[in-house]
């Protein structure tokens, strides 16, 4: 298994929590599974894009301790 095995899947933002991280859920093949700890990348946080609960995502999932990166706003 290689360290940069990462895959992108898109999401929709349940929760905002302190400190700019949020709350995820996407949608498996049992159901829906939520991602907690799911930060800002720098463009969105240099182009000041505001994320907002409900708003759907794009986020990008490391395999190894399974957080996701947010990508950009759909």
């Amino acid at each position: 298994m290689n360290n940069d095995e990462k895959f992108t899947i898109e999401g929709k933002i349940i929760k905002h929590n302190p400190g700019g991280k949020f709350v995820v859920e996407i949608q498996t093949k049992k159901g829906p599974y939520a991602i907690k700890d799911a930060y800002v990348c720098g463009k969105i946080k240099m182009n000041n894009i505001r994320l907002v609960v409900g708003d759907n995502v794009l986020i990008e999932i490391d395999c190894n301790d399974f957080k996701g990166r947010i990508l950009r706003r759909l």
